[in-house]
This record gives C-alpha cells, structure tokens and sequence, in this order.
C-alpha cells in the first residue's frame, strides 16, 4: 500500500465521518462496561495500551461502517418499514410526515401568511413533490428531495444523471460535497454509536449491577443523545441535497453537451430531450437525431459513423439543372455534399482522360468534361453561392488533373508514356 493509499484511507471524510465517531464508542464502552462484559486481557493492558486497543478496533470499526453506509441510509430512510410485519409500524410513521407536509403546505398556500415563504422553502428541501411518496422517516424525505429535485426542475432522472455530473466537478465543489458528507456520515455514525451504547449499558445494568430509582436515568441519556444526532443528520442531509442541486443546475447543459444532445428553446422541448437522455442512459435506447447537436452529426459523417446517407442518392454526371438534389437537403451535410461533389469532379475527369489516351484522341482538342450536379442555390457548399455555370473544362485543367492522378495513383509505365505522349 504507497502513501496514496493510506491518506486516501485517512481523509477528513473517513476520519471525521467514520473513525471518530467509532473511537467515541469504543472508549465510552471500556470506561462504562463492568469488568464481567470486558476481556480480563484488556483490563490488564495500561491506560496507554488500551488506547492503542481503542484506535485499532475503531479503525476497523470505521472501515466496516464505510463499506455498509448505503444499507444505513436506507435503513434510517425507513425502507425496511415497508417489509413484512414492520408494515405495521410504518404505517402511522408516514402519516405522521403527510401531516408535518399538509401543515406546511397549508402555510405555504396561505397569502397572508407571514411565513409563507419560509414553508415553501422547507417543503421544497424536506419532502417529495408528491404527498404520496413520502417515506415513514423525515431523514428519508429529506434524502428523497433531493434526489427528486433533478426531475421536479428539468426533468433529468438523478439516478441517470448524477454519476456522471460528479465526474465533471470542480475542485472547489469536490470540497464541498465532501464537507457536506463528512457531516452527515458523523451523525449517522454517532447516532448509530449512541444507541450501541445505551444498548449495551443497559444489558451490562441489568444483569451484572442492578440499578435503584434515579439510577436509570443516567442510562436514558445515550438514547437522547442519539436522537439529537440523528435530527441534526436531517439538517446534514438537507445541506448534502442543496450542494447536489446546485451541481446539477451548474452543469446539466455541460452533460447535455458532452453527450451531443442539443438544448431545447422551451421548458416544454426541453423536457421532451430530458426524457429522452433518461432512456438512454438508463435503459441504453437510442437517442433520436432530433435532439443531437449539429456539430455530432458533422463529425460523425466525417468519420464515416453516421449511416444516414448510406441510402441517399449520388450525385449524376453531366446534370446541373433543376431543384437541389435531395442529398443536400438534410441539415449536417455541409461536409459531405462538398466531399462528394468534389471526388465526383475528380473521378470523372480521370475517366474521360483514360478513355482519350486509350483512344488515340489528343487531349489537345477542345472537349467537355462533365461536372457533377450542383445546385445553384444549396445550401450546402458555402464557397459556391453563385450558380455553376454550364462551360467545359479547358484542355489546360484536363492537363493538370492528367498529372496530378498519374504522379498519385502511380499506373503502369505504359499508361504513363502514353498519357506525356497525349500531352
């Protein structure tokens, strides 16, 4: 393991988030723990031993935790609420958050309410847009708010888009998601220690030293405890979903970029886009070509990627007149009506020139070389605004492209000698 990895293991996040929290436990248990639940191995070691006991085992402690961080956030959600006979229990606890949501949304729709702001605000960060899927915990809607933020505003799924706008973060914001989940993994980590504690005082006091009357408040405390932290862990999730709210307002239309997906012109449009990038990325389908940006179809015809003029029609010999070729009519087909005109021009000038050589006709004479169909008013090749005009190529431009595609194509020698001969 190089140094990389170790202060990758020791960052503030883990630290902070993961260890400290565990070393509080451990130590709390080894000073409150009657000797009967304590090793007799532990008891014999000094005070400074023991602290090097403590450390390790919080170490290890905190690995642990870092590796079950998502089934203790779903846990605290409350999703195992909805499992089972806990169904019973879950019942009333999401009736109790419907409750806390009509009460503040009665503030929020109340115009003469002095804090009718102040509700809309915490309706919007605390709880899901729909009454119905509020979670039996408020430290579940919290977290569902603010996943749910990315489509309520523009329609993108945050489970889509998330990892992928984590990516493209900035230094600064990188400090401060992890500040924001430094917090939050400290309170879930204290609170899940504070009820380790209580519980296990508790059991210590009941089996091995009885406790009479006031006694057993003392024990009470590390259950109080663990609800402050807990209710303190909402406001660390609440401050977590602002950070990722502000990072996906910063940067949706860098994703959409990167993904060559163009922007819509009205909230509506750009939902219709949101909706489709959602299918891409989470079930593969196709993005439609009607919301990739100009500039990827461009490129994709120039690196021969995009098959959507594989079937079109090519340009005819000789024919200059009527309506632009339907060829040239798409958008994205700048490049490639130029390319095509111009390897057309190219072929059958080289063409009409063997066929002089092999002939016996001198090139010499006046002839006409035909030119591929071009539009006069396509679009397509910007340095060719004018009309093309119906005139033959000069036995001098004959001569030239003669020399060019014989010194390139490097043909026989008696092709050669016949073709200076012509010339």
């Amino acid at each position: 393991m190089g140094l990389g990895d170790v202060t990758g293991v020791l960052s503030r996040y883990f630290v902070l988030g993961y260890f400290v929290p565990a070393f509080v436990t451990l130590f709390l248990m080894s000073r409150l723990l009657t000797e009967d639940l304590l090793p007799g191995s532990f008891e014999d070691l000094s005070e400074r031993g023991q602290l090097v006991v403590v450390g390790a085992g919080a170490l290890i402690v905190g690995l642990v935790l870092l590796g079950l961080r998502y089934p203790i956030i779903r846990i605290l959600e409350g999703y195992p609420l909805d499992l089972g006979p806990l169904g019973l229990l879950g019942g009333p606890l999401v009736r109790l958050q419907q409750w806390s949501y009509d009460r503040l949304a009665k503030r929020r729709d109340d115009e003469n309410s002095p804090k009718r702001s102040s509700a809309a605000r915490l309706l919007d960060r605390r709880f899901h847009k729909t009454r119905d899927r509020l979670l039996p915990t408020r430290f579940g809607n919290a977290f569902r708010a603010a996943e749910n933020y990315s489509y309520t505003r523009w329609g993108l799924d945050s489970v889509a888009v998330w990892p992928r706008i984590d990516a493209m973060l900035t230094e600064r914001e990188t400090e401060l998601h992890t500040n924001a989940m430094s917090d939050l993994a400290f309170f879930v980590n204290g609170t899940l220690g504070a009820l380790a504690v209580g519980i296990v005082t508790l059991v210590d006091a009941a089996l091995n030293s009885p406790l009479e009357g006031s006694e057993w408040l003392w024990y009470i405390t590390p259950f109080v405890v663990a609800y402050l932290l807990y209710r303190a862990g909402i406001g660390a999730a609440e401050r977590l979903g602002t950070e990722r709210r502000a990072s996906i307002d910063v940067h949706r239309r860098e994703l959409l970029e990167r993904l060559g997906v163009m922007e819509g012109n009205s909230t509506q449009e750009e939902r219709k886009i949101a909706s489709a990038v959602n299918q891409l990325l989470l079930y593969g389908r196709e993005l439609p070509d009607a919301y990739r940006r100009r500039e990827s179809l461009v490129k994709g015809v120039e690196m021969g990627t995009d098959k959507r003029f594989e079937e079109r029609p090519q340009p005819r010999a000789g024919d200059i007149e009527g309506e632009p070729d339907e060829a040239f009519k798409a958008p994205g087909d700048l490049d490639k009506g130029r390319i095509e005109i111009r390897e057309t021009e190219k072929r059958q000038g080289k063409e009409a020139l063997v066929g002089a050589v092999l002939a016996g006709v001198s090139p010499s004479k006046e002839r006409t070389w035909p030119i591929s169909k071009v539009s006069r008013t396509s679009p397509t090749i910007s340095a060719r605004k004018k009309a093309i005009p119906k005139e033959s190529l000069t036995s001098s431009t004959a001569a030239a492209r003669a020399t060019r595609w014989s010194a390139t194509r490097k043909e026989s020698r008696t092709s050669s000698t016949a073709l200076r001969q012509a010339f």
